[in-house]
């Protein structure tokens, strides 16, 4: 009897009480839950004291228990209003319970139905719908939750999915990419399985993957899908099977299932007048296929004879006149006939520009602007000279079509008048520009930088220096703290402090041919200021000294150059050589008896003969082996032949040696230069010999 009276009072009240003998006690209250939440996120936004919750099913519906509580969400349908409701259903029994109250309570759970005003095919289809709109919630939650960290948008899938912006839950994108955006594994449909595809398409995801095309969804489908219809809007639904469930703000895709109406529906209207006969201001009473009636409907009859209510005549014709139609309706689009005969100007034209129009209205109240001002403005302006030569911060003179002049037109040519630095001047060594941008977007470098920097600092130069020092000018670079940049002049180096005379060993210049130097070709100069000293210059000086030369050997210093002096050697066919500065040489010859003597191709036969011989032909030859030989007495002896050179050297060629008892006879011209003849006691040498000149000179 308990199990039976609690049973009741569950589906007769919302909210009850079970009390009996027992102390205990079992109550059970009834919540609507519009936002269609799982009983677990139910629980966890509405208990402020949360335990550990246990899943479980009631009736086919998902539920939680916590300790002694069970929350149940479950579908109700309204079949009088064809509505569908979740409710969270909350049953619970009190502390300290004694068995027989668990035990009832572990039975009123097993035998709890829902929806007994429903056909039983429908039920599966309505739990199903029930975890449906719970799933979405779940989804839209996430979605909310991304909102608030993705600048309000939600994911647009631009990449990722088959469609860009779409996914189903039986596609991969709806794991692999949308949840993965949402950082939660999404839920499933609990079919999850699309209609029948056509032919060429995945028979699971319906899609195409040679031609990248969707084929849609397939009637008979069951699957969430998720749209992103662009910035911070999106769509998400289920293809709901229970047919309450129709439109997107109930959470149904396009698709879903329509049907089991409890109540009837005004879908038919129909009427028994011919509508064409009923004037389209009146209404034609309909009626429904249940038996209502309306009249929202009106004829299709309209006016087509239209009656003017004033003659046209008299009416002007920017003016409209009221007809009145044959249903009773009226009409103002035709106008009166009447027209403007008189114009009268709204203003003096002579307070008009000549180049603007008066507004004149007519008689019958019309206007037009076809008449002109008569008073000459100011209204072309013409440049005296082209804009575009004139600096844009200058003004332009332009001439009025009236004759009047105006200074406010400013020229088009960009002209630099304002300069910026591109950096900080002072943070720029002053020995540095820096570049600077004009108003045109021109650039230049010169203006230098403030900052002092040292950059004079060349090697082997005073460099930065209070004053000058000695032998010094300007140098190249800054100087900080008073300093000036200093160089030591040209051939001077800084050496110990002071800039010294730079000293150099050169060549001296050229010396002429024929000659040699006295002591060395090379001197040591140091700079006076003005020029290297001593000179480098050579010059033809006997004695020692730098830079001196003299001629060679057989040479003379005549006019400026070392000149060939004539100087010959006479070399003898018995080796012994003269020396002579003259070309020419004299022959003495004498000889006693008869005879001759051959010089240079000539005989002679005269007893005693000189001869001045030219040693131009470079060589002469003598024969003397024709002399006579005669006695001689006491003081035979005596040279009879010989040459003397320039500078009083002489060579024998002839003698005679007086000797007791005879000399022997002795002839030889074949071998050496000598033979000797006898006479008596007279001997007389004859030397064979060929006299050859030679010049020294090199």
């Amino acid at each position: 009897m308990v199990v039976v009276i609690f049973f009741l009072a569950i589906f007769l009240s919302p909210e009850s009480v079970f009390a009996a003998a027992s102390p205990d006690a079992i109550a059970t209250r009834v919540i609507p839950n519009p936002d269609h939440l799982s009983p677990l996120s139910w629980y966890q936004a509405n208990i402020k004291k949360q335990g550990s919750p246990q899943v479980l099913l009631v009736d086919g519906y998902e539920a939680i228990r916590d300790g002694r509580t069970v929350y149940v969400n479950a579908a109700n349908i309204d079949l009088a209003n064809n509505k569908f409701y979740t409710n969270i259903y909350l049953i619970s029994f009190n502390q300290d319970v004694e068995q027989a109250t668990q035990d009832i309570f572990g039975q009123l759970l097993s035998h709890w139905k829902f929806n007994t005003n429903v056909p039983a095919e429908q039920k599966d289809k309505i739990r199903q719908d029930t975890k449906r709109l719970a799933d979405l919630a779940e989804i839209k939650s996430a979605l909310n939750n991304y909102q608030k960290t993705h600048d309000g948008d939600f994911p647009s899938l631009a990449a990722g999915s088959y469609v860009a912006g779409k996914s189903l839950s039986v596609w991969p994108s709806w794991q692999a990419t949308l949840a993965k955006e949402l950082g939660i594994t999404l839920p499933l449909d609990p079919v999850n399985k699309l209609g029948t595809c056509p032919q060429g398409y995945d028979a699971t995801t319906c899609w195409d993957q040679k031609n990248k095309r969707f084929a849609g969804v397939p009637a008979n489908s069951q699957a969430y899908i998720y749209t992103y219809n662009g910035v911070r809007s999106y769509n998400v639904c289920a293809l709901m099977q229970s047919g309450y469930l129709t439109t997107l703000d109930q959470g149904a895709c396009a698709g879903s299932a329509v049907g089991y109406k409890v109540a009837c529906q005004d879908i038919t209207w129909t009427y028994k007048v011919n509508r064409a006969t009923v004037c389209s201001n009146q209404t034609i009473t309909e009626t429904s296929d249940c038996g209502n009636t309306r009249n929202t409907l009106y004829g299709t009859k309209t006016d087509t004879i239209w009656t003017p209510n004033v003659n046209p005549a008299t009416v002007c014709s920017n003016q409209t006149i009221t007809e009145t139609g044959n249903c009773g309706g009226t009409r103002n689009i035709l106008y009166g006939t009447k027209t403007d005969t008189i114009w009268t100007p709204n203003v003096n034209p002579a307070t008009v520009c000549s180049n603007q129009t008066i507004t004149e209205t007519g008689n019958c109240g019309g206007t037009r602007n076809t008449l002109h001002g008569a008073k000459c403005c100011d209204t072309t302006w013409t440049p005296n000279v082209n804009p575009a030569t004139v600096c844009s911060n200058l003004t332009v003179t332009e001439t009025s079509n009236c004759g009047n002049t105006r200074n406010t037109l400013h020229g088009t040519k960009c002209c630099d008048t304002v300069w910026t630095p591109n950096t900080d001047p002072a943070t720029v060594c002053s020995n540095l520009t820096v570049t600077e941008t004009s108003n045109c977007g021109n650039t230049r470098n010169t203006l230098h930088g403030a900052k002092c920097c040292v950059t004079c600092a060349a090697a082997n130069q005073p460099n930065c220096q209070a004053s000058a020092p000695a032998n010094s000018e300007a140098g190249s670079g800054a100087c900080c703290d008073g300093k000036a940049c200093y160089k030591c002049k040209t051939n001077y180096t800084w050496s110990g402090g002071v800039c010294a005379a730079n000293t150099r060993t050169v060549y001296c210049t050229a010396k002429p041919p024929k000659t040699v130097w006295n002591t060395s070709a090379l001197t040591l100069q140091i700079w006076s200021g003005s020029a290297w000293q001593p000179s480098n210059v050579s010059s033809y000086d006997n004695t020692a000294g730098v830079c001196k030369f003299k001629c060679l050997a057989g040479y003379g210093w005549i006019s400026g150059s070392c000149v060939c002096l004539p100087s010959y050697e006479l070399t003898f066919a018995d080796g012994t050589k003269l020396v002579t500065d003259s070309l020419n040489v004299s022959f003495n010859y004498k000889t006693i008896g008869s005879g001759n003597i051959i010089i240079g191709g000539q005989s002679f036969n005269a007893r005693t003969f000189s001869k001045t011989l030219d040693l131009g032909a470079n060589a002469i030859s003598m024969n003397s082996n024709n002399g006579m030989c005669d006695s001689c007495g006491t003081g035979c002896d005596g040279v009879y032949a010989s040459i003397t050179v320039s500078g009083g050297g002489s060579k024998v060629l002839t003698s005679r040696t007086q000797q007791t008892g005879g000399c022997a006879v002795a002839t030889n011209y074949s071998n050496g230069y000598v033979d000797t003849r006898c006479c008596g006691n007279c001997c007389e040498t004859h030397y064979r010999t060929t006299i050859t000149a030679i010049s020294l000179c090199p």
